[in-house]
C-alpha cells in the first residue's frame, strides 16, 4: 500500500487564499445571477430529477475492500439527485457534463461535516468525466475567474499554455447524452479508503445487462428528464459501485486531478433506483433544499488532494449562503 503520511498530500503557499477568493468569487456571482430567495446552485443547477433508492452493500467483499462505509453488509435508504453540470442552465441537446450525487442516510461511524438533513450520511458528488480537468486549487481558481469575469481573463486563460491540455480535456468528456440511466459516473478526486495509506477513486455504472433504449431523436431543451421520468414510471434501475485502487503515486497522483487513473474498478456495492413518480412541486423543493458535498462523509473516506480542500470550504459556505438567501430553515 501506498502510505499518503509520506508527502502524497501538499498544501502549497496561497493555497487557503485561493480558495477564500473562489468562495468570494461565487457567492458575488449568485447574487448576481439570481433574486434572493430564487438562488439556486452554481455548478449543476439544471436538475433533472431527487430519486429515492437503496444502496446495498455487497456481503462476499474480501477483505481488502472492507472499509468505511463497506465493513459490513447492508441495505441503506439514498437519494440520488441527477443534473447538469455547466453554471448556465442549457438545452439537454448541446454537449456537456452531467451530475449525479448520491446521498447515503443514516450511516454508521465517525463523520466529517454534519449534514444539514440531520442525520449521518455519505455523499459522493460525481460526474461524466473521470477527471475533474483543473487538477489543483490555484488553477481551479483561475478557471472560476475566467468563466465568472469573462472577456479578457477567459481569453487569456485559454491562451495560456499550461491550460491547454486541461482545456482538452474539458472538451473530450463533454458529450451529447440520450440516457441518464446509461452513463457511467466517477469521483474525479481521490478519497481515503478506511485507512491513511489507502487512496481510492470512486465509479458507478449501469448493470451491463439492463441497458435502456434510447431510441427517437431528441426533440426539446428538457428530454433527459422527460426520459428519466418515462423510465422509472414502471419499473426501477440497478447501478454497481466501484473503487479503483492508487498503485502508482506518480501516475496516479493525488494533488493533480487531471490525471487519469489505469488501474482496475472493483465491486463494492449496488445501487437500486426504485420506480417512482418524482417529477412533484414537493420533491422538487426538497431536492432544492439538499445539499451535497464530499465532506459529508465519513472519516474513514475523507476527501484527498487541493481540489477536495477547495471543494470544502466552496460546497459548505456557498450551500449555506443559498439556504440563507432562500430563507431555508432547519
Amino acid at each position: 500500500m501506498i502510505d499518503l503520511k509520506l508527502g502524497q498530500e501538499h498544501i502549497p503557499p496561497k493555497e487557503e487564499q485561493h480558495i477564500e477568493e473562489m468562495v468570494e468569487l461565487l457567492r458575488s456571482n449568485l447574487i448576481r445571477k439570481y433574486a434572493a430567495g430564487e438562488t439556486l446552485r452554481h455548478f449543476h443547477p439544471k436538475m433533472h430529477g431527487c430519486l429515492q433508492a437503496k444502496f446495498v452493500i455487497k456481503e462476499d467483499l474480501p477483505r481488502h475492500l472492507k472499509k468505511g462505509l463497506f465493513a459490513q453488509a447492508g441495505t441503506y435508504d439514498a437519494w440520488i439527485r441527477y443534473s447538469n453540470a455547466p453554471p448556465k442552465i442549457q438545452d439537454d441537446r448541446k454537449a456537456s457534463g452531467r451530475g449525479v450525487a448520491i446521498k447515503v442516510l443514516n450511516v454508521s461511524g465517525e463523520s466529517l461535516l454534519p449534514d444539514p438533513i440531520g442525520v449521518s450520511t455519505q455523499d459522493f458528488v460525481m460526474t461524466t468525466s473521470p477527471v475533474l480537468s483543473a487538477g489543483h486549487a490555484a488553477n481551479y481558481r483561475k478557471a472560476l475567474i475566467a468563466l465568472v469575469k469573462g472577456f479578457p481573463h477567459n481569453l487569456s486563460y485559454i491562451l495560456w499554455p499550461d491550460n491547454w491540455r486541461r482545456l482538452a480535456l474539458t472538451i473530450r468528456f463533454m458529450k451529447k447524452h440520450r440516457n441518464l440511466l446509461n452513463v457511467d459516473y466517477f469521483s474525479g478526486g481521490p478519497f481515503r479508503f478506511g485507512d491513511e495509506s489507502t487512496a481510492v477513486k470512486f465509479k458507478v455504472s449501469p448493470v451491463k445487462n439492463r441497458i435502456l433504449p434510447t431510441s427517437g431523436k431528441p426533440s426539446v431543451p428538457y428530454f433527459l428528464k422527460e426520459r428519466l421520468i418515462q423510465d422509472l414510471k414502471d419499473k426501477g434501475v440497478e447501478f454497481e459501485m466501484f473503487v479503483q485502487f492508487q498503485k502508482d503515486p506518480k501516475k496516479e497522483p493525488i494533488e493533480d486531478t487531471s490525471q487519469i487513473w489505469k488501474t482496475p474498478f472493483e465491486k463494492v456495492a449496488t445501487i437500486h433506483i426504485l420506480k417512482q413518480e418524482f417529477n412533484t412541486q414537493e420533491r422538487m423543493m426538497f431536492a432544492e433544499n439538499l445539499s451535497f458535498s464530499p465532506w459529508h462523509g465519513l472519516k474513514a473516506h475523507r476527501p484527498l488532494g487541493g481540489i477536495n480542500r477547495a471543494r470544502k470550504a466552496v460546497y459548505d459556505e456557498l450551500a449555506k449562503f443559498r439556504r440563507e438567501r432562500n430563507g431555508v430553515t432547519g
